[in-house]
């Protein structure tokens, strides 16, 4: 019934695209919903029925938005959450640190029934940490944390400022290590990241100067 009570929570049609993303695999649910009286379903978008009304809410409803997790783990200290939900969530949402995005279908995201909402895959978390939130704290992730994700995937699925912080960071390391100026197939001098390198040089020396993080964590 998880996927009833977030349709409910949205309180209008969503689009079906959405839902199936949200909840992979859930076409025969939505079915049963249907037949149930629960849910309508027209013209490519699903309407929910009969629901309770709902008050406000931190996090959006699975379909239309997530929250951004930092699955690596590297990072040190709390943060609030940084929430990416669909523009039409704007204003009933009672969270501060929100970002309202119209290209919500082409994230990747799901709902993760542990936790209660919508959270993203490790590239799109990240893509999304670079481009909208605060990135300094999480940049140690990616430099000990390589090989676990696929940093072709957080280039492509980052904005433009997200782009340029990654390919600081490429480049700020391999000055310091003698490493390769490339940790994939993009490549980072396509980028304008001189604004950031200095940015980058203030909270991510000490981590790409470090043994990558092995005596710590053991990777």
């Amino acid at each position: 019934m998880e996927l009833y009570v977030e349709l409910c929570k949205v309180g209008f049609p969503v689009e079906l695209e959405l839902v199936y993303k949200a909840f992979p695999g859930s076409e025969g649910e939505v079915e049963r919903l249907v037949g149930a009286g629960l849910v309508a379903v027209d013209g490519g978008f699903a309407s929910p029925l009969a629901c309770r009304e709902a008050g406000g809410s931190a996090f959006p409803p699975a379909p239309l938005g997530y929250v951004v997790v930092p699955w690596l783990k590297k990072a040190f200290g709390p943060s609030p959450p940084l929430v990416v939900a669909d523009e039409r969530l704007r204003g009933r949402l009672n969270c501060e640190n929100a970002v309202y995005v119209s290209d919500l279908g082409r994230r990747e995201f799901s709902y993760e029934i542990s936790m209660g909402y919508s959270t993203c895959t490790v590239e799109q978390c990240y893509a999304d940490i670079l481009t909208f939130g605060e990135p300094g704290p999480y940049l140690v992730d990616l430099l000990w944390s390589k090989g676990l994700y696929d940093v072709d995937e957080i280039y492509a699925l980052s904005g433009a400022r997200g782009r340029r912080v990654l390919a600081a960071l490429v480049v700020w390391e391999s000055l310091l290590t003698g490493n390769s100026a490339s940790w994939g197939r993009f490549d980072p001098y396509a980028e304008d990241f001189e604004e950031w390198l200095d940015y980058v040089a203030r909270w991510a020396t000490w981590a790409a100067l470090d043994d990558g993080g092995t005596t710590y964590f053991a990777i």
